[in-house]
């Protein structure tokens, strides 16, 4: 509930400053700036939610590049906002016979992670890789890769990222995102794995999962 809790209580209190007749020129707009910013992340945890609640019961043949770039449109306000530039690199389509819901929810959830990631240090650049490693059962198997240039995980929790109420972001986050991410990269026969760095020097953190085709049947 933070992920929602959050950002429209974040909205209210603009709200409300705004009546108030409080502000200046200069911080009513960066504050309006906000609110769109938690608003667009509310709208994304709901369209999230609505399409898991709802699952399509046929599964489908679709090209994993374009949900990834759907991921992408839905967070174009947050990256904006956190000066986070996106550098994709997709070698294939990724045709795959998926729900959408469940690959877009792994990919808003990995991209949304890597922003948060990335607040403190005002922008980098945020890359996504997708490429074809063979075949499953006959079928396509690809990688997605999503890496940051963030300040890293904290030693404390690397050994339990996907583990349930486990988060590195306090009061603002739920601790299931990455959890729930796993167990929809293992629907799909896949894994996912991550790398972290922060000795200060180099710093960053890259998300690596695996997916092959859903059965007709599942």
């Amino acid at each position: 509930m933070h992920d929602l809790v959050n950002p429209l209580e974040s909205v209210s209190s603009v709200l409300n400053l705004l009546v108030s007749g409080q502000l200046s020129d200069k911080s009513t707009k960066e504050l309006v700036a906000a609110a769109q910013e938690e608003l667009q992340h509310a709208f994304a945890v709901i369209h999230n939610t609505l399409d898991m609640a709802r699952p399509s019961r046929d599964l489908q043949h679709l090209k994993l590049a374009s949900i990834i770039d759907q991921a992408l449109a839905v967070q174009t306000t947050r990256l904006q906002s956190h000066n986070v530039v996106i550098v994709k690199r997709y070698t294939t389509e990724g045709l795959l016979l998926c729900r959408a819901s469940e690959i877009r929810q792994t990919i808003t959830n990995l991209i949304g992670n890597a922003i948060d990631a990335m607040k403190s240090k005002r922008g980098g650049t945020v890359r996504i890789h997708l490429h074809q490693i063979g075949t499953v059962d006959g079928g396509p198997a690809y990688r997605v890769t999503i890496a940051d240039e963030g300040t890293g995980i904290a030693s404390e929790v690397q050994g339990r990222m996907f583990t349930p109420f486990v988060s590195t972001k306090g009061e603002l986050g739920t601790g299931l995102g990455l959890w729930i991410v796993r167990g929809i990269v293992e629907k799909y026969g896949g894994h996912i794995r991550y790398r972290t760095r922060n000795d200060g020097k180099h710093q960053g953190t890259c998300f690596s999962f695996t997916l092959a085709s859903r059965r007709e049947s599942e």
